[in-house]
């Protein structure tokens, strides 16, 4: 086993609270690491690396970021990154290891929402290093005395069409068959057995039902593979646009970035992913906690510590992606 992690006695400002999650230190084994690695088809280029025994998430080596186990298990993300959860970290001045990883599930479940028509109490213990490059754009890590940037919104969002066919019916927060997020073009992590093949939700032999039906714990249907007529691209084709692919341009790029110390420079321009911005109010009271408990950013009126997960809304946005 590695020994102590040697890049926690160069970290800058070590001597101040940190600047995003708290200092959890690791706990996991190893072995499940390699069963993430395997079982998410990460790519050896992207760098993935188990933290020494003592890590904290805070002590990822320049050139690397922190991801947590609970986002891939719990929070249905999936690396590549797709361009709709890229956007709202930019929209919102965020970086990805500072997402809770009960936060980050609204997100992806919001998009999954889009595009188709419960407790952890140990996540900061289960994390891993990999290479920043693999999220090919930038993402400001907050400091402490950071304040957050306002969000316009669009008058009137309550009224349009799309936002009442995905608020039609509410939707529980659930991990998602693989299937069910490749089908949504949230996921390339999937092989299928036709060439042709393409992901579809059947019930009793017959296809053609949306995708939400995936989140219905009492449906009786399920996530089938459905061949599609000869001529078209494959589905993996189709989706791949939908997602933001590292380069080695990228890994290169953020080579020699430190974990706090991100600068913001439009790497990918954020005018092509043609974000729209709805609301930052929400009728749902349990909203908050959308980033690690102690992620801080500026004093609130009265002198209290503003959390930066109160503003975090993702009802903010919903997509036009292709």
């Amino acid at each position: 086993m590695a020994e102590k992690n040697p890049t926690q006695k160069k970290r800058k400002h070590r001597g101040r609270a940190p600047p995003g999650p708290d200092q959890a230190v690791i706990n996991w084994k190893e072995e499940e690491f390699q069963m993430l690695v395997r079982g998410m088809n990460f790519r050896s280029e992207w760098g993935a690396q188990y933290p020494p025994s003592g890590s904290t998430a805070l002590d990822a080596p320049p050139g690397f970021i922190t991801l947590y186990v609970a986002y891939f298990r719990e929070g249905n993300f999936r690396l590549p990154i797709t361009k709709f959860t890229a956007a709202v970290l930019r929209g919102y001045g965020l970086h990805i290891s500072q997402i809770n990883a009960i936060g980050l599930p609204r997100i992806t479940h919001f998009e999954f929402v889009c595009r188709s028509y419960r407790g952890i109490h140990d996540w900061k213990q289960k994390f891993f290093y990999i290479r920043r490059g693999v999220i090919p754009t930038d993402m400001l890590y907050r400091q402490v005395s950071q304040g957050i940037s306002k969000v316009d919104v669009l008058p009137n969002y309550g009224a349009q069409d799309w936002y009442k066919r995905i608020t039609a019916k509410p939707t529980a927060i659930s991990q998602l068959d693989e299937m069910a997020l490749v089908g949504a073009g949230m996921s390339l992590l999937w092989v299928p057995k036709h060439p042709l093949g393409q992901p579809a939700y059947s019930h009793k032999g017959k296809f053609g039902y949306s995708l939400l039906n995936a989140l219905d714990p009492k449906s009786a249907g399920a996530m089938v593979e459905a061949i599609q007529a000869d001529g078209h691209p494959t589905w993996l084709e189709q989706i791949r646009g939908r997602f933001l692919h590292p380069t080695d341009e990228s890994l290169s790029r953020y080579a020699d970035e430190v974990l706090g110390e991100d600068v913001w420079d439009d790497f990918v321009d954020s005018g092509r992913e043609e974000v729209i911005v709805l609301s930052s109010g929400s009728s749902d009271p349990n909203v908050g906690d959308l980033t690690s408990h102690y992620a801080r950013a500026g004093t609130a009126p009265g002198g209290v510590a503003d959390p930066v997960h109160e503003i975090v809304d993702v009802t903010n946005f919903a997509t036009n992606f292709p």
